[in-house]
């Protein structure tokens, strides 16, 4: 599966919104359950439009006339130009957006250091990601325990060294099997081409040989994520105590439990087999996997099957979708200012000249391809907001300020990385940006660099819940760009500029019917 026409439209958000409505209101009777469904929204809507329990300014509103509800509408496609009206507003304080489920306090950057130190039992961020995803997306089991944070933080992070030669052994392969080898230039879907290289090489880390080649485990991990992501969204218009029967004639819900029942096909025997050679002492023989690991550091209920098998699956979530977007945001970033292809490439010749190929030393010399990806990443976070977290119980901060128990809080992370006096000149995309932060100030050598984070930039979070794989997906993405930039030339089709982003809610998307033109680079001009 290589050729664009089959990746065509394989994640487009907004198109599978339509597509998912007009399947569920062709199901006859449902329709009337669509019509009482409205009808309670916009009635509980203004049930609830005047209950203000935080003491800061809403945001959003045309007019003192306008209905919250329609105020609520209109932020799932107005959420940016929202958030970035109350951060020039109240950037020292704070403000309250109206989504449709939640009414949600995005407060100043200040308060991060003193939130992220409070303890889960009275501000959970997995409570806020749950709150997110709802309670029909199996996903709960994410509050179930930290299993698969564990895993990550404890397992895959302190290994990624070891296992960098797995990685750039299915980055090889996918590359090989998805990539076009023409000299001429070629039209294709590279966000599909990247999203199924990231499937790829993440199930080889996490499922192994030979599951990660698959197509059944491929395509069951990628539209997991799609149908999970698809059930939240359209849930989310209504009311929670409708979400029990409407999630039952979504057409998302019934694919994304499909998901699941293919995948627990293909790992409870892979689990068995595991605990078998366990027992036998010969589990240091096997090859090393996240769900093995996952299976050994696991306790008590976290051994079920079932639940590893979810866990398995929340993983493929952020692993897949953010990874992604965030590569394909750096090609159409290179593909709109193709002046830095040049310095990079020299850069990536260098240190594969230095190092006689890829290492896992490798990597972090190259600066200014881990510059381009946050620089990439600042225009193009998957998010407008982030640092979400609900709270538990009542909570009075040092100032005085009060979060009432349930706040759904955030930060405007875009907002910030938009601030001039944050980051200089912050409309210019300038690549190297950070690289030259890192050359000038020998002491903070690392703060700038693509995965680390602060109270000023917020894109994997902050603090012990910022995101634990963002270190294995750093590593895919510079293996990826190593080898596509070194082997295929990139551009966009003539008259066509860099594609734009959609907003759903406060999620960023690329446009999938998005193409570029690739070509294989001529004998001399290749590297690797």
């Amino acid at each position: 599966m290589n050729t664009s026409d089959q990746l065509e439209g394989q994640f487009l958000p907004a198109r599978f919104v339509i597509v998912s409505w007009t399947d569920f209101l062709e199901k006859g009777r449902t329709f009337r359950y669509t019509i009482v469904a409205v009808a309670l929204s916009i009635f509980i809507s203004l049930i609830i439009s005047n209950v203000n329990k935080i003491k800061a300014p809403y945001i959003g509103y045309r007019s003192f006339l306008e209905p919250t509800f329609w105020l609520r509408l209109r932020f799932m496609f107005e959420a940016r130009v929202m958030v970035e009206d109350g951060y020039r507003k109240f950037r020292d304080s704070m403000f309250v957006v109206r989504r449709m489920d939640t009414d949600m306090l995005i407060i100043s950057n200040k308060y991060i250091e003193e939130l992220r130190t409070i303890p889960h039992s009275k501000l959970g961020a997995i409570d806020a990601l749950q709150k997110n995803m709802g309670k029909f997306t199996t996903t709960e089991i994410a509050l179930d325990g930290d299993l698969h944070i564990r895993v990550l933080q404890a397992k895959l992070t302190p290994n990624l060294g070891k296992i960098s030669d797995i990685i750039q052994d299915e980055a090889d392969f996918g590359i090989e099997t998805e990539v076009p080898k023409s000299e001429e230039w070629t039209e294709i879907n590279i966000e599909g081409i990247l999203q199924r290289l990231i499937a790829r090489i993440t199930a080889r880390v996490f499922v192994g040989l030979p599951v990660c080649r698959d197509e059944e485990w491929l395509t069951a991990s990628i539209d997991y994520t799609l149908n999970v992501f698809m059930t939240a969204f359209i849930l989310r218009r209504f009311p929670t105590i409708l979400h029990p029967l409407l999630a039952r004639v979504l057409p998302t819900w019934y694919r994304l439990h499909r998901n699941l029942r293919v995948a627990k096909k293909i790992i409870y025997p892979m689990i068995q087999d595991h605990l078998e050679k366990g027992a036998a002492g010969e589990s240091g023989k096997e090859q090393p996997t996240l769900l093995n690991w996952m299976v050994d550091i696991a306790s008590g209920n976290e051994r079920v099957p079932a639940k590893l098998v979810s866990r398995q699956m929340i993983l493929t979530i952020a692993s897949i979708n953010t990874t992604t977007m965030g590569l394909a945001h750096a090609i159409y970033d290179l593909c709109a200012h193709p002046e830095y292809l040049a310095p990079i490439r020299e850069e990536i010749a260098e240190v594969l000249a230095q190092d006689q190929g890829i290492k896992k030393e490798t990597l972090p010399k190259l600066r200014k391809m881990d510059s381009l990806l946050r620089e990439s990443q600042r225009f193009g976070p998957p998010s407008i907001i982030s640092f979400q977290r609900v709270a538990k119980v009542p909570i009075t901060l040092s100032d005085g300020t009060f979060l009432p128990r349930g706040t759904h809080l955030a930060c405007a992370a875009s907002s910030l990385q938009h601030d001039p006096t944050i980051v200089p000149n912050p409309e210019v995309f300038d690549p190297f940006r950070w690289e030259r932060k890192r050359l000038s100030a020998e002491s903070e050598i690392n703060k700038h660099r693509f995965v680390m984070t602060d109270k000023n930039n917020l894109n994997w979070g902050h603090g012990r819940d910022a995101c634990p794989g963002r270190f294995f997906a750093s590593t895919e993405m510079k293996m990826i760009l190593v080898r596509l930039l070194m082997g295929w030339e990139f551009k966009f089709k003539e008259g066509e500029g860099r594609p734009r982003n959609f907003m759903l809610d406060d999620n960023i998307f690329l446009d999938s019917s998005a193409r570029v033109l690739i070509r294989k680079r001529k004998a001399g001009e290749q590297s690797v």
